[in-house]
């Protein structure tokens, strides 16, 4: 029989061989590697797959502790802060903190079914990145929050905001959207991850940070600038109270203010330095912020002069602006009997120059909404009037002009005299003469 290159008889290999020996073998057997089990070509597979499973072996557990999550964290981070709230509910109020709650939507773009789950306590802090151990504003949430990654996700969310740093929280209130220029908002908590089903992670670390848009028509308030903040800016403003309403019978306060009407003004008395009338008054929140205020109280005119308005509920009663939480409002148009207060800070020498103050004031260009706005809750904090000390809101002088021409009409049509019997022919000659038209233009 011819002889073959590789033997068959693996009793011609030596009983005792070392560790190379056996890997490498006899190069004259057919399979001469591990111990004589495989082939050259198995040898190779073998090792390829060996090494796969080695490098996933290595890669899975990094892509899962460490890039995913440092992924989820980037993604999160340096994005603008853009929540659009359909209603923010503030409670409690003191001298630097309130509680809250608020119902808004997210639509995430995830094509992937699941649900992301934010574990309470979660805090978020207002403040420069170097400074957010103080930061200015801190906002707890105890609650879990479920977000769902493939569909639109309906928040109901109850937290507590506590203003931490007030000399900073008024400057950047004050100071308009330019003055939050290096400002973010950090998140830090934990989240669960759960896709198809099944949990990819429990308690995954949370420390996202949010830029805060330095847009004026997202921020709203601050010197120079005028309108309602996108956040809580009411959407479709106006549109219920003119259903109801003809134009004629509506005083338009400017193109971010509810128009108003006034059924019925009572004035109670008037004097050089204060006027002050009772009025039943409905109108739209611009806002979707709604509170319980006992009185509101904020000043308005030039540099030369201002009044100071205060209005609250008739009685003594608290302006209810929330029915429930949880609920939307259906109804849009509140109706408020009202005690309406003119406190002329530079009076006249009578009570026909301070209404020629008061109309000239309001019909300039240079007419300002000034803090503080002395907002006044059950609860008798006064957290709004030290944040909006320094706060002032340009005025639509072109839109006011049109609103007191609007309002002298109104007046006009449903004064109801005081206790005096002249009061009533007294004002509606005086509105004649100080709210003209040449007055106003």
């Amino acid at each position: 029989m011819g002889s073959s290159k590789y033997s068959d008889d693996a009793d011609l290999v030596p009983k005792s061989r070392s560790l190379k020996e056996w890997y490498r073998g006899d190069p004259t057997l057919k399979k001469p590697y591990c111990g004589n089990h495989l082939s050259y070509c198995q040898f190779i597979l073998v090792h390829l797959c060996l090494g796969t499973l080695i490098f996933f072996g290595i890669l899975i557990p990094v892509l899962y502790f460490v890039v995913v999550p440092n992924m989820i964290q980037n993604g999160m981070n340096n994005k603008p802060y853009q929540t659009k709230f359909d209603v923010l509910n503030i409670t409690d109020v003191t001298d630097s903190s309130s509680n809250f709650y608020f119902e808004t939507k997210i639509k995430t773009p995830s094509p992937i079914p699941g649900v992301v789950t934010i574990i309470g306590p979660t805090k978020m802090v207002l403040g420069r990145p170097s400074q957010f151990n103080e930061g200015c504003v801190e906002v707890v949430i105890q609650e879990n929050i479920e977000i769902k990654s493939d569909a639109l996700t309906y928040l109901n969310v109850a937290g507590n905001m506590k203003i931490t740093d007030m000399d900073t929280t008024m400057k950047l209130i004050s100071g308009g959207y330019k003055s939050t220029d290096g400002y973010k908002v950090q998140i830090k908590g934990h989240v669960t991850i759960k896709y198809w089903g099944v949990v990819w992670y429990s308690k995954l670390p949370l420390n996202a940070i949010y830029d805060i848009s330095p847009d004026s028509n997202q921020l709203g308030f601050g010197n120079g600038t005028s309108g309602i903040p996108y956040p809580i800016r009411a959407e479709s403003l106006n549109d219920e109270i003119r259903s109801l309403y003809k134009p004629e019978e509506l005083i338009p306060l400017g193109p971010w203010m509810p128009d108003l009407y006034l059924d019925k003004v009572k004035v109670i008395s008037f004097d050089a330095k204060r006027m002050v009338f009772n009025t039943t008054a409905s109108f739209e929140n611009p806002m979707t912020t709604q509170m319980n205020l006992t009185s509101c109280t904020v000043s308005i005119g030039t540099d030369r002069s201002l009044v100071e308005v205060t209005i609250a509920p008739q009685n003594g009663k608290i302006w209810e602006m929330a029915n429930s939480f949880g609920l939307i409002f259906k109804k849009k148009v509140m109706t408020v009997p009202l005690v309406v207060t003119f406190d002329f800070k530079e009076p006249g020498t009578s009570f026909v120059g301070s209404m020629v103050n008061l109309a000239t004031q309001l019909t300039s260009n240079n007419s300002t909404l000034r803090g503080p706005f002395k907002i006044m809750t059950p609860n008798g904090g006064n957290m709004f009037e030290k944040v909006t000390k320094e706060l002032s809101i340009s005025l639509p002088g072109q839109s006011l002009a049109t609103a007191v021409d609007a309002l002298q009409k109104v007046i006009q049509k449903s004064i109801i005299p005081g206790t005096d019997s002249t009061l009533g022919g007294l004002l509606d000659n005086l509105l004649n003469g100080i709210f003209s038209p040449k007055k106003t233009a």
